[in-house]
């Protein structure tokens, strides 16, 4: 929980800088032997296992410091010898933080310690511990840089990221003192500055003072149609306002935007981080929905109209944005997003997830369509990406809000689509994707000139080599009130100025994971030629560039979500299928279609084609070749077996002998359900885990879709097929084939 205030010692520096030349000037030497000798502070006892000694005075909460550190020496008997600077000391009960270059292991390392006993801290939500592989050598001198931002302590060394570690801890340890420690080794530090950063910011944004002006709603959606009207997410509450201030419930406090929800589509589950506008005389809302999960994730975009904002209708086509296929940016997750229609279409920024390298990546991409149904996505996705590593959103940004400046005004989120306007994105950050830990989320912003290309702020006062960006709304702003937590949901243009509408939760300690507590809805406000100010400083030193319509319109493809690798394989099989008769201007077509969608999905094809699809590759590689390629039909699914069917469906009877060619297994089906149908099939050694493959099955507005795998069974009989449909479907089976692809 929240640390008592009486129990907080008063932080003495908590905005102001420790120059070099006061660094040593009063210590307190714990054990060691220490000496300050032209300038730098070194410590000569490499017996000592626990030299350590603090800078005198001064507390500190957020704060950044930098040292010239060497390792000189190692003791005889040491260990694991080392150098390390301390973060948040408390000398008298030897409780602390610290960054330590570890000679023996060379490796970075970040430790707490309770009374002399370490435990070396982990770096995410998965327990990994703080340690980064370094080749740390006797007598270099490294420049380490050490920024302790409330909950997350960042070590940088030479001006690269190394590691960082985050801690629950921090908010029950909020202030400290910064000292040195020698472990088994003499060492020296020098040029040592601590710079303290708690609020210190030139942030064009400015929260209002008396917030939370709602202390119900999380992640709202904010509009101003004569009045400020507001929905939250998940719930779907409705609230009104005459200055943004003061709410109301003319709806009472229970849902209208999820009444009549069944839990599956049109209608989806819940009103996930909403996003509105008012567009046609009706009100328009769009949200992500739970419904029908695949990967565990939210599937899918809906939309609703109100003609009041209280009852709301279903758009029959839900949903109408999905996430992207098996290896895009976007496969697991379309989520959290900023709407605005924009003259003559709707555009949309939203998130997309998919497992990257470092994790789970979360980043925004962009979208366009003239009916809010049909949405076209851009080639270039994602447009705004996660900072990169060590940076305040390096590991997580999402829920977002935007405006743009310079058109005809709207607080509707409608706008008039005159050129040279400028877009602001503002949006919510992380350093790791590590829900757990508090008082790490921050608001960001961002602006372009054409949707596309994005740019960072970046605080002018910030002049360091490992920040690419800036947050312009931080925790500390209500620390003091309990509310550390805090997420960027939907911006207003009001005149000249810009209203930013946002989350702020009290996080806690004693639960698994926050928000828990008080949830309340806070604003910042920003002016428009604040705004403007900023866009001219960019341009002026060449960051900014924007497109052309047509030059957008180049890089605008029609989405083919998850069905993308149904409707290639089909493709393929048509190219064979024409090849096989001779007729060259079919052939000739479906490879132009094939080139096609390779170039649309480069990622994913890259990610996949040596993984699940590999036997695809076989036969597109092929055909590419100008190869011999032929199929012919093994088996189809009887007449008296198609209809309605339960779930699984088990033919056993097969006694299918392949070579070592791929296998095309395709299923028409229609079912009721968006969701997953898993294809296995069994040689003579029975079924494995690793044959078991998946398929989209219930695309919205296609009556039967035909859905294909690409298998190698290695030469084995296939002697029965599996299909596992969704749990609770209704799946009305009209054929299953089973075809070999010669590929010579």
């Amino acid at each position: 929980m929240r640390p008592d205030p009486a129990t907080v010692r008063p932080v003495e520096l908590a905005n102001e800088t420790l120059l070099p030349a006061q660094a040593f000037e009063h210590l307190d030497a714990k054990a060691g032997t220490w000496h300050v000798d032209n300038g730098a502070l070194l410590q000569t006892d490499a017996a000592e296992p626990y030299a350590r000694a603090y800078i005198a005075g001064p507390l500190w909460l957020d704060c950044m410091v930098k040292a010239k550190v060497r390792l000189d020496a190692l003791g005889a008997s040491a260990a694991s010898p080392g150098v390390r600077l301390i973060v948040r000391g408390d000398e008298a009960t030897d409780t602390f933080y610290t960054v330590g270059l570890w000679a023996g292991s060379r490796e970075v390392r970040i430790e707490k310690s309770r009374e002399l006993a370490f435990e070396t801290m982990t770096c995410n939500q998965f327990g990994t511990p703080a340690i980064a592989p370094y080749p740390i050598e006797l007598g270099r001198t490294y420049d380490v840089t050490v920024v302790v931002d409330h909950a997350t302590i960042y070590c940088y060394i030479d001006g690269a990221f190394v590691v960082l570690a985050q801690e629950q801890d921090f908010t029950t340890h909020p202030t400290g003192r910064v000292g040195f420690f020698t472990n088994a080794a003499t060492g020296t530090f020098s040029e040592v500055s601590v710079k303290g950063m708690r609020n210190v910011t030139s942030s064009p944004v400015t929260p209002y003072a008396g917030n939370p002006v709602n202390l119900t709603n999380y992640s709202p959606a904010v509009i101003k149609d004569g009045k400020f009207r507001m929905w939250d997410s998940l719930l779907g509450r409705y609230n009104e306002s005459e200055d943004g201030i003061t709410w109301t419930w003319p709806a009472g406090k229970e849902s209208v935007v999820n009444q009549g929800n069944t839990g599956d589509w049109p209608t989806g589950t819940q009103c996930g981080d909403p996003d509105v506008l008012k567009w046609d005389g009706q009100y328009w809302i769009t949200y992500w929905s739970t419904c029908n999960r695949r990967n565990g994730a939210f599937d899918g975009m809906g939309l609703k109209r109100s003609p009041d904002g209280i009852h709301w209708t279903p758009e029959p086509a839900n949903p109408v944005f999905y996430m992207g296929p098996n290896g895009d940016w976007d496969e697991m997750v379309v989520g959290d997003h900023a709407l605005i229609r924009d003259g003559d279409r709707f555009k949309m920024w939203h998130v997309g997830i998919t497992r990257g390298q470092r994790g789970y990546r979360n980043e925004f991409g962009y979208a366009e369509s003239k009916d809010g149904i049909h949405w076209r996505k851009c080639r270039l996705n994602p447009v705004l990406t996660q900072g990169k590593p060590g940076t305040w959103d390096g590991g997580w940004i999402y829920a977002a809000g935007i405006v743009k400046i310079d058109d005809e005004q709207s607080d509707t989120h409608v706008y008039a689509g005159k050129p040279g306007a400028s877009y602001h994105l503002f949006y919510t950050g992380q350093p790791t994707n590590n829900e757990i830990i508090c008082g790490v989320k921050r608001i960001g912003y961002a602006f372009s000139l054409d949707g596309i290309r994005w740019v960072k702020w970046n605080d002018p006062n910030t002049n360091e080599p490992f920040h690419d960006s800036d947050p312009v709304v931080t925790w500390s702003d209500y620390g003091d009130k309990g509310f550390t937590g805090i997420g960027a949901a939907t911006a207003v243009l009001l005149g000249d100025e810009v209203r930013l509408y946002y989350s702020m939760y009290e996080e806690r300690l004693d639960v698994g994971r926050p928000p828990e507590g008080p949830v309340g809805t806070a604003f910042a406000t920003v002016k428009a030629d604040t705004l403007r100010a900023i866009v001219a400083d960019a341009k002026a030193k060449g960051l900014l560039s924007r497109a052309t319509r047509e030059e957008i319109d180049a890089v605008m493809d029609d989405p083919l979500p998850q069905s993308m690798w149904d409707d290639l394989q089909g493709r393929v099989l048509c190219a064979i299928q024409a090849k096989q008769a001779g007729d060259v201007s079919t052939e000739n077509s479906m490879f132009s279609q094939i080139t096609a969608t390779r170039a649309k999905f480069t990622q994913a094809l890259e990610r996949y084609y040596e993984g699940p699809f590999t036997a695809l590759k076989q036969v597109v590689d092929a055909l590419e070749a100008a190869k011999s390629v032929a199929e012919r039909v093994l088996w189809t699914l009887p007449a008296d077996r198609a209809g309605l069917v339960a779930s699984p469906l088990e033919f056993t009877d097969l006694s299918l002998s392949v070579s070592e060619h791929p296998v095309m297994i395709e299923i028409e089906a229609t079912c009721d359900r968006f969701d997953l149908a898993r294809v296995a099939w069994s040689t003579e050694s029975g079924y494995k885990p690793g044959q078991e493959m998946e398929c989209v099955v219930g695309y919205p507005g296609v009556a039967e879709p035909t859905h294909r795998i690409t298998v190698l069974p290695g030469g084995s009989t296939i002697n029965a097929l599996r299909i596992q449909f969704p749990p609770g479907a209704t799946v009305r089976l009209k054929n299953v084939r089973i075809r070999e692809i010669d590929v010579r």
